[in-house]
């Protein structure tokens, strides 16, 4: 799966299933699409800036829906969608729903934020620089 920011365009929705099971996408325009476990999908926002979807999984041989909901998607931003599955209930979904089988987290990522280096280092979160006069106890 395609990672690397600076391989997706703006103004685009990225969806990724980590699943493992396959999962259904209707959009506002075209056919359902329907991810593979591990794989992507690349849509365009509309002209009102976002991307609107119905999101469903197997059940039964059958698609059943879980949430439907709309993303804005501006021309100056990178969307990702993370769609996961679990049994609990813990984590809310994008719709605000507490309940269903899948999980969606959306990553936004504008246009005035640098792509990483991947060569450079990560910092060391455990070691925080302290401002001087200032001793780590």
């Amino acid at each position: 799966m395609k990672d690397d920011p600076r391989s997706q365009p703006y103004g685009r929705m990225s969806i990724y299933n980590f699943c493992k099971h396959p999962i259904q996408l209707k959009f506002a325009k075209g056919k359902p699409v329907v991810l593979k476990n591990k794989s992507q999908h690349e849509v365009k926002a509309n002209a009102s800036n976002t991307v609107s979807y119905l999101l469903s999984y197997p059940k039964n041989k059958k698609w059943k829906p879980q949430e439907s909901n709309i993303i804005r998607v501006t021309p100056d931003q990178q969307v990702r969608m993370i769609v996961l599955n679990s049994k609990s209930s813990f984590f809310k979904s994008a719709s605000g729903s507490r309940s269903g089988r899948l999980q969606v987290a959306i990553l936004t990522r504008d246009r005035t934020v640098k792509p990483p280096n991947l060569e450079d280092d990560i910092p060391d979160e455990s070691k925080p620089k302290l401002k001087d006069g200032f001793q780590k106890k």
